[in-house]
């Protein structure tokens, strides 16, 4: 025998005995890891099924500050929802050695005697589902089960409370708590407060709530949750890792009664000229807050899910699409002859006395005659300060032209002169809206050159031109303006904002008292006459835009306007300026003074006091009653949820549910959040009716609903 064959006979032995000793080995260690070990086993498939998990915490509230009562209104607040789950999976199967038993966490017998009961709730509660809908998918998901069965999205309190004193399947029952946006004002300003959509797959707004949304947020809090189904977690019980830290409240510059008559009051016109869009801006003169946005565009009913009595009688309706006042330019018309007027007479090309010609001229160069509205011919030659009075397109051109029109180098000077009095740049406010930049075509050819003179060739938005306007009525400063006015943690002020300034200086003194002179007399003697009668005074411009003027015949019957007004009041001691656009009205009056200019006068009316009873009366949100409603001051009156008045102090130092009837939201909300109490409401306006009755002794983590009235 080989020496080979030895070695195999020696070598095949050991790897026997070796292969049987390493067997022996991992089975030992198997059985200890079944038994011993299995704490390990457990710990990881912990971490797999149960995880620290982070959640947001609910939104800060959005105020306005009511200057006559001093208290806060709520503009947006959030609303408690649950998203539910049923558990239709097996809670355990028995160990191996006994007998085979499924284990449901509803019992089998239970879910065959009641399902027929809990599909009829089912289908009252959420009735996107009939009965038998329900029945099919509740069976499907148990068949599968699915331990995470979806039954509602963004539910409310009693629906949740309801399924969980169904027969003996609460421990089924899996809420996720949300929190749902809501308004108590309903649609009012809901363009400038925020519209709430979803961007990348995450829930964002626009609007004053999108600008400040990292103020309003809040941070995160941490728990522990249990994974259910596929990227589906649950709370596992009310214990917080890393409690959230609630969003802070941000206090904005709107008036409540003065935005419901803006939108009242543009509404009727735009219903009664059959008009495309229009806006309402109303901004105060010294601090740049605006205190009232109505912004509508006109739909037809095929695009409105829902239809009221009245809106199936009409052919259409208004609503907030967008907000054009803010993220809309157009060609302003004449209310530009006022910029134009300011560059003319701070280089001192001329002064007010210089005699301009009105009606109709002809120009060199100029493919096509400037026309006065209605006028065909050569009319009489009248002042600087009359032409501006009747809005004399002639007169502003021929003046424009005599500086400006000798040469293609002169006239592309024009539109670089104006950039020196009006700023051609994005006002970049404190609301997230798609801003459009202010644009100013060439001025090199005499056509542009001459209709770029009373607002042609040159579009910006109506905010944008209010901002002009409101610089003359406050001497010649230009603000920028304002939509938030303060920030609120737990009830006190940690932060107070203020117009930025952006031009000290817009000319010079004696030409911004010029201007304010030239301004009132447009109301008493011009275009704005239908505004004279204002005991307090009004100044201001008209303008009327033909929309379609370079596709168009001058003399064409289908003609599309702008009509619009600006200017401020009262005109000797201003304190708010505003501006007016309607855009295509349909009717048979298109002027800015005709159509705008009422607008402005209903508003005006409003805000001065001035016959308040008759506002109130016509308006058709039923504007609260003030007989006395004075100018704004900038001093801050203290309002009642931030001075802890008496009422509120008494609540928080006791352990029962207050007797909150007459309570307004904002101080009811304070305190039962304070207190550790689940808040829902209906309605807006002041408590009428609580879900848990005064003096009862309060339950941390309940719901309480609040019923809200108008006074």
């Amino acid at each position: 025998m080989s020496g080979f064959d030895k070695n195999i006979k020696t070598i095949v032995p050991l790897l026997y005995w070796l292969f049987v000793v390493v067997f022996i080995i991992i089975f030992v260690k198997a059985i200890r890891l079944k038994t011993s070990d299995r704490t390990v086993f457990d710990s990881i498939s912990n971490e797999r099924l149960i995880q620290k998990r982070s959640f947001y915490a609910p939104k800060g509230n959005i105020y306005s500050y009511d200057n006559v009562t001093g208290e806060l209104l709520l503009l947006a607040a959030n609303e408690i929802r649950y998203d539910i789950y049923l558990d239709l999976g097996i809670g355990k199967i028995n160990a191996v050695g006994e007998k085979d038993k499924i284990d449901w966490v509803i019992a089998d017998t239970l879910w065959k005697r009641r399902l027929n009961d809990l599909c009829s709730l089912l289908s009252q509660r959420f009735p996107s589902k009939t009965k038998t809908q329900w029945e099919e998918y509740l069976q499907k998901n148990r068949a599968e089960r699915n331990r995470g069965t979806l039954i509602a999205k963004m539910a409310r309190q009693d629906d949740l409370d309801a399924l969980k004193n169904f027969g003996k399947i609460r421990n089924a029952i899996f809420a996720d708590l949300k929190y749902k946006r809501v308004y108590p004002y309903g649609d009012l300003a809901r363009r400038t407060i925020g519209i709430e959509y979803i961007k990348d797959g995450i829930d964002t707004s626009n609007g004053i709530e999108g600008f400040y949304a990292s103020t309003l947020q809040g941070s995160k809090g941490e728990r522990l949750e249990r994974k259910i189904a596929p990227n589906l977690w649950i709370p596992i019980d009310d214990t917080l890792l890393i409690k959230p830290k609630r969003g802070n409240d941000i206090i904005t510059t709107l008036d409540i009664p003065l935005q419901e008559l803006a939108e009242t009051a543009l509404k009727k016109c735009l219903d009664s000229n059959d008009a495309k869009e229009g806006c309402v801006i109303l901004m105060e003169t010294k601090t740049g807050y605006i205190k009232a946005l109505a912004s509508f565009t006109r739909k037809t009913l095929k695009d409105r899910k829902k239809k009221t009595d009245q809106e199936e009688k009409d052919d259409y309706y208004y609503y907030e699409d967008r907000n054009i006042a803010v993220g809309s330019r157009y060609e302003p018309g004449s209310t530009f002859k006022t910029v134009t007027d300011m560059m003319l007479l701070d280089k001192g090309y001329c002064d007010t006395s210089i005699i301009v010609p009105t009606g109709m001229k002809e120009f060199p160069n100029a493919s096509k005659p400037i026309y006065d509205v209605n006028k065909k011919g050569r009319d009489k030659d009248v002042s600087l300060t009359r032409a501006m009075e009747i809005s004399s397109n002639v007169g502003i051109s021929s003046l424009v032209y005599d500086y400006y029109g000798q040469n293609y180098k002169s006239r592309e000077q024009f539109a670089k002169d104006l950039q020196e009095y009006f700023p051609y740049k994005k006002l970049e406010t404190d609301i997230m809206v798609h801003e459009p930049l202010p644009t100013i075509g060439s001025s090199r050819y005499t056509d542009d050159l001459l209709r770029m003179s009373f607002g042609y060739v040159t579009a910006m938005t109506p905010l944008q031109l209010l901002t002009f306007y409101n610089g003359i009525a406050n001497g010649g400063i230009m603000l920028k303006p304002i939509f938030v006015r303060q920030v609120l943690q737990d009830g006190q002020v940690i932060k107070t904002f203020s117009a930025d300034t952006l031009k000290r200086r817009m000319c010079k003194p004696e030409t911004v008292k010029i201007l304010q002179d030239i301004l009132k007399r447009v109301v008493i003697y011009g275009t704005g006459r239908r505004l004279k009668s204002a005991s307090y005074g009004i100044a201001g411009k008209s303008g009327t835009a033909e929309v379609n003027y370079s596709g168009g015949d001058v003399k064409s019957q289908h003609r599309l306007h702008r009509a619009s007004f600006a200017g401020y009041f009262p005109a000797d001691n201003p304190q708010y300026s505003c501006i007016v656009v309607i855009n295509e009205p349909k009717g048979g009056v298109t002027h800015g003074g005709d159509l705008a200019a009422p607008v402005f006068r209903e508003i005006s009316d409003r805000v001065m006091g001035v016959n308040a009873q008759r506002v109130e009366e016509t308006s058709q949100n039923n504007i609260a009653k003030s007989n006395n409603i004075t100018s704004y001051s900038t001093t801050d009156k203290k309002n009642r949820f931030v001075d802890n008045s008496v009422k509120i102090k008494s609540a928080l130092l006791s352990d029962k549910v207050p007797d909150l009837k007459g309570w307004n939201l904002s101080d009811a909300l304070f305190v039962l959040e304070r207190l550790g109490l689940k808040v829902t409401f209906s309605g807006y306006g002041n408590v009428k009716e609580q879900s848990i009755k005064p003096n009862t002794k309060i339950e941390r983590g309940k719901t309480i609903i609040l019923t809200l009235t108008k006074k």
